[in-house]
């Protein structure tokens, strides 16, 4: 999609390049103005707090790409850890945050966004959940950290937790941990800080009709590489000490090949060539 952007520069130079969350491409109707038939509002009190049902549309949905907002987008109520940047808006907007006032109201299926972070992990946890008679789902997403982030129990009302970066070793089913069922992987997703899904949205619109290019992977299955074709490039380093783990994937693709090199030194880029076999 970038050789797409530079083709058409004149055609693609108005593209706003900031992520737009699927909140703020949604109709939201209200309880005064739904013309949905079938849409009953309701609205719950208790002492420290209320709830209301609101209708929000999901058609954007369908062509949306997930990034790293997604897991705020979907979210009834959050624990922010940084303040979000304030031109996306969210259904869980700070006046819908996660507080032990909002506790009591949260209602059977609720959707929790966590930051991911151990404060955040440890807040929710020791703080909120001993107060949680409903069940929820869970999401942890925002951050690089680990999800969970440490061993969480066994919990019943825990329905479903999505997160990003799994870390298997913190569910069980041994040591009376969560089953591991309940958890599910979530992608990152493309980073709001750039603006890849702007223009790959716009190029899969109108290019692909949203149709994946690679579903189809018989082209993969017979490849010809000539001897001087790049088959393998990142752009990471591996030898800082934290991030050895991706040596591993280098050495799968290149460790057998006299070309094999690593240039730690310029712009932290690692290369690799191999010879077809």
């Amino acid at each position: 999609y970038h050789e797409w952007v530079q083709q058409d520069p004149a055609k693609n130079s108005h593209i706003d390049g900031e992520v737009q969350t699927s909140y703020n491409r949604a109709k939201v109707l209200w309880k005064g103005g739904s013309t949905v038939p079938s849409f009953r509002p309701h609205r719950i009190c208790r002492e420290t707090c209320c709830v209301e049902t609101i209708l929000i549309s999901i058609d954007q949905d369908d062509t949306y790409l997930m990034n790293t907002v997604s897991g705020l987008d979907l979210a009834d109520t959050r624990i922010a850890h940084y303040e979000t940047y304030n031109k996306l808006r969210f259904h869980a907007s700070p006046d819908r945050f996660l507080t032990p006032d909002v506790v009591p109201c949260l209602q059977p299926g609720t959707i929790i966004q966590l930051d991911n972070h151990l404060k955040i992990h440890h807040y929710f946890f020791e703080m909120l959940r001993p107060n949680i008679t409903v069940p929820f789902v869970l999401i942890t997403s925002e951050s690089d950290g680990d999800s969970p982030s440490k061993a969480v129990p066994k919990d019943d009302l825990i329905l479903k937790w999505y997160g990003m970066n799994p870390s298997m070793e913190n569910v069980g089913p041994e040591n009376n941990k969560l089953d591991p069922k309940k958890f599910e992987p979530f992608p990152l997703g493309l980073s709001k800080q750039h603006p890849q899904a702007v223009y790959l949205e716009r190029y899969l619109r109108d290019g692909t009709n949203f149709t994946n290019p690679f579903r189809d992977k018989t082209r993969f299955q017979n490849l010809n590489f000539d001897d001087d074709d790049d088959l393998f490039f990142v752009s990471f380093t591996m030898d800082d000490g934290q991030r050895k783990h991706r040596k591993a994937v280098f050495d799968e693709f290149c460790s057998d090949n006299d070309n094999a090199s690593t240039n730690n030194s310029t712009n932290n880029i690692s290369s690799c060539r191999r010879n077809n076999k």
